[in-house]
């Protein structure tokens, strides 16, 4: 018994597909060129004997052709050999690729007025539409200054992402979008202040679809 894996290669941009072992590791390189980056690994499919229950009994599937493949799902014409090679049209879904995280731990600061890249907080992943999650705590060195964040997907903020806080206390703050991206736009948070330093300390940002 294997699986067949489709892996989104960033550096040809396009997806490769790699079939291993069931009890192997899930493939971490592009299966063309390890030199490659890659992202968004995918279970495409389990290959293993398939039966299907016809009128006449339980029957083997006697064809198992690929019709269309799609980033996001595999449609495939069945053939029943038990009865009189009826063929019927079955869509399968493929296993959604685990949650994307960056964590980062270091603290980390900012003076600039305009929204700027904070640091660690960018993902680039493989076409598709994904929610994204972002969490921090953060302060301003000064109780006038305003501070902002938001959630940019391929240079365009999100702007219901946007968040703002004023003062010297260090508080909690969360944001949440829903993007789309083509596989070259990256997913980030950007901040930025009116005056003063802005600090960050531990942060998370976390995409699924």
């Amino acid at each position: 018994m294997s699986l067949t894996y489709k892996i989104w290669c960033v550096t040809e941009a396009k997806w490769e597909y790699e079939e291993l072992p069931l009890t192997d590791p899930q493939p971490t390189v592009c299966p063309t060129d390890p030199a490659h980056d890659i992202n968004s690994v995918l279970v495409a499919w389990e290959n293993l004997s398939l039966y299907i229950k016809s009128k006449k009994g339980s029957g083997e599937i006697s064809g198992l052709n690929e019709k269309v493949a799609l980033a996001d799902e595999d449609v495939f014409l069945i053939e029943d050999s038990e009865n009189n090679s009826q063929k019927c049209k079955v869509q399968r879904k493929a296993i959604r690729p685990e949650d994307i995280e960056v964590t980062a731990t270091v603290v980390t600061t900012e003076t600039s007025p305009a929204l700027v890249p904070m640091a660690q907080m960018t993902i680039t992943p493989a076409p598709g539409t994904y929610r994204v999650y972002f969490s921090t705590s953060w302060k301003n060195s000064l109780n006038v200054a305003t501070s902002n964040l938001a959630i940019f997907s391929g240079d365009v903020k999100i702007t219901s992402s946007n968040r703002i806080m004023t003062g010297t206390t260090t508080t909690g703050v969360t944001s949440t979008a829903k993007v789309s991206v083509d596989g070259s736009q990256a997913i980030e948070i950007r901040w930025s202040t009116s005056d003063g330093t802005i600090t960050a300390y531990e942060r998370s940002l976390i995409i699924t679809r």
